[in-house]
C-alpha cells in the first residue's frame, strides 16, 4: 500500500485485541455542522457498549485507491489508529464516529458496511444553524444558508434506507429520554442510567466544537435565531429560497 498508518506510541495491546473485535459494527454520526452531531456523539459514548472515536477523524472522506477492498483495508487501519489511542471499553460491542462531513459520504458508507452499520443524520433548524457562531471563530457565523441547504439535501436522500437514521436536535433537546430511548432501540441497545446521565459518564468532555465541557441538555440553543442581534443574518438566511422551502419541508415553518 502507498500509504502507511502509524499507530501511536502509547498503543495498548489489549485495547487492541478488544477493538479489532467491533470494526464490524459501526455507529456513523454525520449532519450540518452546528447542528448537534457533538451533542449525540456525546450522549452516545456514555454507552457501556458503545466505543466512540473521540477526535473528528474525517475517515471516510478519504478513498486513495482505485479498488474498493484496498479502501476499505485503509478505512479499517484508520479506525483502529483512533480506537487504540485510548482505553477500550471492556463492555463496548459496537464503535462509533462523529464527524459532520460524514453526511456527504452515506453512500460510500453503506456500501462498505452493508447491514452491519447505522447511520444517524441529526438535523437542526437552518435559522439556529446560520447564526451560531464557532467557539474558534467567535466574531463570525460558521455556516452560510446554502452550506445548510446542501448537506441537510444530502443526508435526506437516505432517509428512507433501513440503516439510516433521521432525527431532529429540537427532538434530542425537548424529549430527551423518548428519544434516546428510540434511537437505542433501532441500533439494538438497551437504555441505561449512564445515557441518562451522560454527561458524567460520556467521554467526551471537552470536544472542540463546544466552548467548555460538555454540559446537560437544555433549550436555550433553541429559538435563538430570534434575538435581535440576528436580524441582518436572518434576512440572509430568508433570501435563500432553497433555505426557506427545505425550512417548509423539515416543518420549521414558525
Amino acid at each position: 500500500m502507498k500509504k502507511l498508518i502509524r499507530f501511536q506510541e502509547s498503543f495498548n495491546f489489549q485495547s487492541f485485541l478488544r477493538t479489532t473485535r467491533l470494526l464490524n459494527s459501526p455507529i456513523i454520526i454525520g449532519g450540518c455542522a452546528r447542528s448537534g452531531t457533538t451533542l449525540l456523539h456525546a450522549v452516545l459514548a456514555a454507552h457501556p457498549k458503545i466505543q466512540p472515536v473521540l477526535a473528528e477523524s474525517r475517515i471516510f472522506k478519504k478513498h486513495p485507491y482505485s479498488f474498493r477492498f484496498l479502501n476499505t483495508i485503509y478505512h479499517r487501519l484508520l479506525i483502529l489508529n483512533h480506537l487504540v489511542r485510548y482505553p477500550v471499553k471492556p463492555s463496548a460491542e459496537r464503535w462509533m464516529e462523529k464527524t459532520p462531513q460524514n453526511v456527504l459520504y452515506i453512500e460510500n458508507i453503506l456500501r462498505e458496511f452493508k447491514e452491519r452499520v447505522y447511520v444517524i443524520h441529526i438535523i437542526r433548524d437552518g435559522r439556529d444553524v446560520v447564526t451560531s457562531r464557532h467557539p474558534s471563530l467567535p466574531g463570525e457565523y460558521f455556516v452560510s444558508p446554502e452550506h445548510w441547504v446542501e448537506q441537510v439535501t444530502e443526508g435526506l436522500k437516505w432517509k428512507d434506507h433501513p440503516r439510516v437514521i433521521t432525527l431532529k436536535y429540537e427532538e434530542l433537546i425537548m424529549d430527551f429520554e423518548k428519544t434516546t430511548r428510540d434511537i437505542l432501540s433501532l441500533l439494538a441497545l438497551e437504555w441505561t442510567e449512564e445515557v441518562k446521565d451522560f454527561q458524567r459518564h460520556t467521554p467526551v468532555q471537552y470536544p472542540r466544537s463546544l466552548k467548555g465541557r460538555i454540559e446537560p441538555v437544555n433549550s436555550l440553543s433553541i429559538g435563538k435565531w430570534k434575538e435581535e442581534v440576528h436580524e441582518h443574518r436572518i434576512h440572509e438566511f430568508y433570501q435563500c429560497r432553497k433555505a426557506v422551502t427545505l425550512l417548509n419541508i423539515l416543518g420549521y415553518n414558525n
